[in-house]
């Protein structure tokens, strides 16, 4: 029971007994007092009566006279009873009236009886006894008078019980609940990382100085958890950052790549471009060094606007000297070409004198999930070359595979829409601590009636997303997986194309299919790209409210990418964060890494989420992950798909 329903019933308590003693007292002395008065009455007459009808006893003649006396006192209503008797008891002259109690209440005569009081005197002729008057009182009166005051009393106690009420409850709530319930949840917020200050001023001093000493608090927790956050991202520069352009360095580009080409659930595929900064050696010689970075610095520049212009994202890097790379994820030839285009006409209009061999080149080449690193540098190291030596001053390096035209895509992704059917690989994911399976990762596959192990999904996502079919094949897997997962004993990893998780129709669609699903929600955790936060943290917050509220729980995946996603895990707290892969891939022997994955998981233990290392591949790497504090690990050496 809470403070305030304790403090309220505690003083209803008090205050119902003190007005029921009160009330109570209160008509048993009235009680008494009536009583008294009655009997005083009913004495004074029996003493006036008895004398005024002295002269008129022991003569038979005069006796109408004491009757017509004694009745007119009778008549005024205060007695129950007159009698008047000689001195050998005989009764002379009797009046008597019924005790009426009809307009009492039977439990107030009994709970506060009067008693009738009697009044006897002795008539006296000089020193002869002449008889004797008996006097009691009516007890009616005495009651109307009793009940009449306990009513008033009663309405007066009613008003002053509610009165007093209503000002203990003004007390509780605005007093005590109040100030205890900021208190409280200012705690429960500080908890999960939400330090938040409480603006409430208690005119209780006992209360203000608890609400200030919490906002002190507050204010120094959430000081040092930015520190933390930016100790995260120094980490992150130092290691990953090249300090002249703002790009990654090479060994950001190592990672970022390395990734792509080894992570086979995700079927990453795109076109890497090496661009090189071709007069950065003569403009060294001619101008000096801060000339050479400050040229350096703006080809980057130019390359993220061109590149955000074409694309939402994509990754650019320094990787030595005058040699940038730039990863661009799912897209097409045409749309690389168009790319290494509109880089090549941006660096002629900015071009000048100094810029003897030209502002850049562009070589372009396209990767996958799969292909060996060695082999795509060569191809892009290749390209390059080509493109030196073209007049265009870009080339794109052909890839033998198959590809289709637009065409081809859109009535293939639509024979596979009409299918209708999904297939899944799962891959666990288990707990350090005791080796058990959290949940398993489900993989799609979109078999097709050529080839039973289905449409690459390298090769499908891109070419879904740029024909606009990606929402229709995420909604063709949500089917299939919740019919599949009726059946599953553990719970079940769900990925679905950040595309979709911002489309609003999709959004409500998805809601809709799981709210006639409810009982399957509890087992299915949700993986969000962290790309999906940086892109727009407020529907994204919105929709994982809702899921939430369905019993969905929700991992964000591929964390620590964007680094900017470090500042939204506040607003959608999820159940999960699961390290990018670049950053668990021989971090046994990195010590950058480490570094920066020690700083991840300080931060996702002080907001209560469980880490997940992804891409687990080693002994070495596994080991570390669990002295590091990770809860839970995932990849080939933990388990492989099945």
């Amino acid at each position: 029971m809470s403070l305030s329903k304790q403090l309220g019933i505690g003083f209803f308590l008090i205050l119902l007994l003190i007005f029921v003693g009160t009330l109570w007292l209160n008509i048993q002395n009235t009680r008494e007092y009536i009583e008294q008065q009655l009997e005083s009455h009913a004495q004074d007459t029996a003493t006036s009566l008895g004398l005024s009808i002295t002269p008129y006893i022991g003569n038979d003649d005069d006796l109408a006279i004491v009757e017509t006396m004694q009745q007119a006192i009778f008549d005024r209503g205060y007695y129950q009873k007159i009698v008047l008797t000689d001195t050998d008891g005989k009764v002379l002259v009797t009046m008597s009236n019924p005790v009426t109690s009809e307009q009492f209440p039977d439990w107030f005569t009994s709970l506060f009886p009067l008693n009738a009081p009697e009044a006897e005197t002795q008539i006296n002729d000089g020193w002869n006894i002449k008889g004797n008057l008996l006097v009691v009182s009516n007890v009616g009166l005495g009651y109307q008078q009793l009940y009449a005051n306990a009513q008033g009393s009663f309405v007066i106690f009613i008003l002053a019980f509610l009165l007093t009420g209503l000002f203990v409850w003004l007390l509780i709530s605005k007093v005590v609940s109040k100030p205890l319930a900021a208190v409280l949840k200012q705690a429960d917020e500080i908890s999960h990382q939400e330090f938040n200050t409480i603006n409430l001023q208690p005119k209780t001093p006992e209360f203000s100085r608890i609400i200030q000493a919490l906002n002190r608090m507050s204010n120094k927790l959430a000081t040092m958890f930015a520190q933390i956050t930016r100790q995260s991202e120094e980490y992150r520069r130092f290691a990953y950052v090249d300090m002249t352009t703002g790009a990654g360095n090479r060994r950001s580009f190592e990672l970022a790549i390395m990734k792509l080409l080894s992570d086979a659930n995700n079927h990453a595929q795109g076109h890497l471009f090496f661009i090189k900064a071709t007069s950065l050696g003569s403009i060294h010689k001619s101008l000096g060094g801060l000339a050479g970075d400050q040229y350096l610095a703006s080809l980057v520049s130019l390359i993220k606007e061109v590149s955000a212009s074409k694309v939402q994202h994509f990754s650019i890097y320094r990787m030595n000297g005058a040699d940038i790379a730039l990863i661009i994820e799912d897209i097409d030839e045409n749309t690389s070409t168009e790319i290494a285009s509109a880089i090549i006409q941006a660096t002629k209009r900015i071009e000048k004198s100094e810029h003897t061999l030209g502002v850049a080149h562009v070589g372009v080449t396209k990767f996958s999930t799969g292909q060996e690193l060695a082999d795509l540098l060569e191809q892009a190291d290749s390209a390059l070359t080509s493109a030196l030596e073209n007049e265009n001053r870009w080339f794109l390096a052909q890839d033998n595979a198959v590809n289709y035209s637009n065409e081809v895509w859109r009535e293939k992704i639509k024979e596979l829409l009409a299918r209708g059917s999904a297939e899944f690989v799962q891959q666990p994911i288990k707990r350090c601590a005791d080796d058990g399976i959290e949940y398993q990762e489900w993989f799609a596959r979109l078999p097709n009636k050529v080839n039973s192990m289905g449409v690459p999904m390298n090769q499908l996502m891109p070419a879904s997303i740029k024909l606009d079919f990606a929402t229709q094949i995420d909604k063709l897997i949500v089917i299939n997986l919740l019919e599949v997962a009726r059946t599953s004993e553990v719970a079940i990893g769900l990925n679905l194309s950040r595309f979709s998780l911002l489309d609003a129709g999709f959004s409500r669609w998805f809601l809709h299919t799981l709210n006639s699903h409810s009982a399957i929600c509890p087992k299915i955790v949700l993986e969000i790209p962290e790309r999906a936060l940086v892109q727009d943290i407020q529907f994204i917050k919105n929709l994982v409210k809702e899921l939430k509220s369905l019993g969905i729980k929700i991992a964000v995946e591929h964390f620590g990418a964007q680094l900017a996603g470090i500042s939204h895990l506040r607003n959608i707290m999820p159940d999960y964060l699961k390290i990018d892969g670049r950053f668990i891939r021989n971090i046994d022997q990195h010590l950058d890494n480490q570094l920066f994955v020690n700083s991840l998981i300080g931060i996702a233990k002080g907001l209560s989420i469980n880490v997940i290392a992804e891409m687990v591949e080693t002994e070495g790497e596994l080991e570390w992950l669990k002295n590091a504090g990770v809860d839970l690990v995932q990849g080939y050496f933990i388990g492989t798909p099945q």
